[in-house]
């Protein structure tokens, strides 16, 4: 067992290293009237934010603004709305960050300064169509989005006194011919941008990579503007799903991104979308999100974005019980909140306001215990791969083609049911030290694997670690290039007998009238699937031979089609390729689906997918974990390691409800036990929030907590011996 990274210390801590609970307004015109700073400050302290997102400018302006483009709200007469609510922030002792929004002006700004905006291939200028007005857009390279946006930021951070810059709507997703784009995609690739209705895949992927290179340029450009007014100042921007595929591949912005220029990590997390028709996000997303921006930079504070007033529909509040149980899920696994809300003075004087109060008792948890569960990283008994190019090259917003997030979300689904203490381990910086503490490295359908990341992958099992792989993994490397075999073909213990799988010719479409046949029928991977001969099978399996015939735990069988249902049977049930093989790999243990089973588990959910998957975990892990449970599936339980206190975090969320989503009350779940293996010899524990007794035994390194009852959240800290000699 090992946290999934330590936190790196920064030389000098400045406040955007603390833990935050962050209130957001997005003002609208008609807000400025009767704007209140002091019912503001009050709601605040109310409810228990110590930090605020409040409207600059940009688009339009909260302040009487001298700069070129300046367009003040046109309800805030001789007011100067961001010196008075500034003031009376920083009189609370309470920090205030600026909105500013550099996505587009007006026509009669665009007028002034035609060139430093974007154009389309016409050479017309280019005005986004999601605006409820006209607004005309830039790019990265024109001047508005950097000369102009640096005059912006200076003058804010120059004039009030303001801790940190937000910067709304960082991303650019359109296409740019303007004259610089045009002449520097020339001379940096010897092309002229393609025109994307009739580009091919590699014209496109060649800009998107140009324009990736440009849009972390501006970032720097802008990160420069706010640190010439000191360290302390915060730069962060809004970054979306570690699930989107589509948007950050247009914006040339991502998670990655926002790991190197933002000073801390801010990931927009609401229940839903802000499209028709969105649905809602499963509730662990709070979690998966929190543990991904730990592994990608665990010395930067890990903040999902979401409302208390929804996305979709942001004149009404979320679901209450929805979004409480979101924000434990995020706070159990070390994450801070920002609660963003998009009309009224605050959440208390909008048109919805019965959701005004609903982040105040994990905002009071926050405060109480923040420094210690925000410091503090996932331990990690499993570690899941995350493949950027996989995801950029063969995931899809569209769940029914996409071959990459299904697959992460499958495996997460089956971790956290089985109550397996896990994280991300991102392809960026990937080595042997980053898995090396790990009982067991998750590759769920990579496709796209390094040589250098298989090696890893190798010797990781080699010297004893687990893998868990599935269908098409490893077939490609980092580039999307075509193997001639899998890179660890020899890992899974497989052939491949009709060449390279994934270009077509290999792929047995398995999604109907398709099962697995059980050959051993005793082996642990199968523990608890009796009185059957088959098992479901589901969308494509890999054709593969396996080197040893003992290892094969399933295989295929041959479609059977179920009309006429008097001639729907085969002669052998036994006569496919393997679906599942388990074996050793020098000192390691090693399961590979040739089927897309993580998928298939977020897909389809048949219970005889998730029971071989968290079989072969258990198998692989050899039943030894940091953490083990009663606990039903409905309750998360989240296991969290502090450096700094020499102590581990349990948290339970409870997400027992009805068989529906929203939630609309939770069913307490009652004598639950915990045993938690420790690093060291157990010295004390501490019940930090419970809903019911908590019954804590310490025995040499192991701690037992018994909870009389869960309603929505308990959590409790274990402080073990920091001298390692005395366990």
């Amino acid at each position: 067992m090992t946290p999934s990274k330590k936190p790196s210390t920064p030389g000098t801590p400045y406040w955007y290293h603390e833990p935050r609970r962050i209130l957001q307004t997005v003002l609208r015109e008609i807000d400025a009237p009767e704007y209140d700073a002091d019912a503001v400050v009050a709601h605040m302290r109310e409810v228990g934010y110590d930090t605020l997102v409040v409207n600059a400018g940009g688009i339009f302006d909260f302040f009487p603004s001298p700069l070129a483009f300046a367009n003040p709200c046109k309800f805030m007469g001789e007011r100067d709305i961001l010196a008075e609510i500034s003031s009376a922030v920083k009189a609370a002792g309470l920090r205030i960050i600026t909105r500013v929004d550099f996505r587009g002006v007006e026509k009669s700004k665009y007028d002034e300064h035609p060139e430093w905006f974007a154009a389309g291939p016409d050479g017309k200028p280019v005005v986004g169509g999601y605006n409820s007005v006209p607004l005309y857009a830039p790019c990265y390279t024109g001047r508005y989005r950097n000369e102009h946006a640096t005059a912006f930021i200076d003058h804010i951070l120059s004039t009030y006194p303001i801790d940190g810059i937000w910067h709304n709507s960082v991303h650019i997703g359109h296409t740019c011919y303007c004259e610089t784009c045009s002449a520097d995609y020339r001379a940096a690739t010897g092309h002229e941008i393609p025109i994307e209705e009739t580009a091919d895949d590699a014209a496109m992927e060649r800009y998107w990579d140009w324009k990736a290179g440009k849009a972390r340029a501006n970032l720097t450009v802008l990160r420069g503007a706010v640190k010439n007014h000191g360290e302390d100042k915060a730069y962060v921007a809004e970054v979306f799903s570690m699930f989107d595929v589509a948007q950050p591949k247009r914006f040339g912005i991502d998670l990655y991104e926002a790991a190197t220029y933002f000073d801390f990590l801010v990931s927009v997390a609401f229940l839903t979308g802000n499209k028709p028709g969105a649905h809602w996000e499963p509730l662990s997303y709070a979690g998966s999100i929190t543990r991904f921006l730990k592994a990608l930079e665990p010395g930067k504070r890990s903040v999902i974005l979401h409302g208390s007033n929804g996305n979709s529909f942001r004149y009404i509040g979320d679901p209450p019980q929805d979004l409480r149980t979101w924000l434990w899920e995020a706070a159990s696994l070390g994450g801070s909140h920002w609660n963003c809300v998009f009309n009224g003075v605050h959440p208390g004087r909008t048109v919805d306001r019965r959701n005004a109060a609903i982040t105040a008792d994990v905002n009071s948890f926050l405060r109480e215990f923040g420094e210690l569960t925000v410091n503090a990283v996932p331990v990690t008994d499993a570690l899941v791969y995350y493949s950027k190019p996989s995801k950029d090259m063969f995931g899809n917003d569209d769940i029914e083609q996409d071959l990459c997030i299904s697959a992460i979300r499958g495996a997460e689904s089956a971790l956290i049911d089985s109550h397996v203490q896990y994280g991300f381990a991102p392809d960026a910086g990937f080595d042997l030290d980053t898995i090396a503490g790990a009982r067991l490295v998750i590759l769920p359908n990579v496709i796209c694997l390094s040589d250098h990341d298989c090696a890893v992958i190798r010797e990781y099992v080699e010297q004893g670690g687990s893998l868990l792989a599935t269908h098409l993994t490893s077939s490609r490397d980092e580039t999307g290039r075509l193997r001639d075999a899998p890179g660890l073909a020899d890992v899974f213990g497989v052939t491949f007998p009709g060449g390279s799988p994934d270009d077509g010719a290999e792929l047995i479409d398995s999604s109907y009238d398709c099962y697995q046949y059980l050959a051993q029928r005793d082996h642990p991977i199968l523990s608890g699937i009796a009185d059957t001969e088959l098992i479901m099978n589901g969308g494509t399996t890999v054709h593969v031979a396996a080197r040893d015939s003992s290892d094969v735990v399933a295989t295929t069988t041959a479609i059977i089609r179920n009309q006429p249902p008097e001639k729907a049977w085969v002669d052998d049930l036994s006569a496919g390729s393997p679906t599942i093989i388990a074996r050793r790999f020098g000192n390691g243990r090693v399961v590979y689906c040739a089927n897309q089973l993580d998928r298939l588990i977020f897909t389809n959910g048949h219970p005889d997918f998730r029971t071989v998957y968290t079989n072969a975990i258990s198998w692989l892990g050899g039943n030894v974990t940091s953490l083990a449970t009663n606990a039903p599936a409905g309750v998360h339980v989240a296991l969290l390691a502090s450096e700094r206190a020499s102590s581990y975090i349990v948290s339970l969320v409870n997400h027992t409800s009805h068989a529906a989503r929203p939630l609309s009350d939770i069913v307490p779940v009652r004598a639950i036990e915990v045993r938690v293996t420790l690093p060291a010899v157990g010295v004390s524990t501490r019940v930090l929030r419970s809903s019911g007794a908590v019954r804590a035994r310490l025995r040499g390194r192991e701690a037992r907590l018994e909870f009389e009852e869960l309603h929505e959240f308990s959590s409790v800290e274990i402080t073990f011996a920091r001298d390692s000699a005395n366990a």
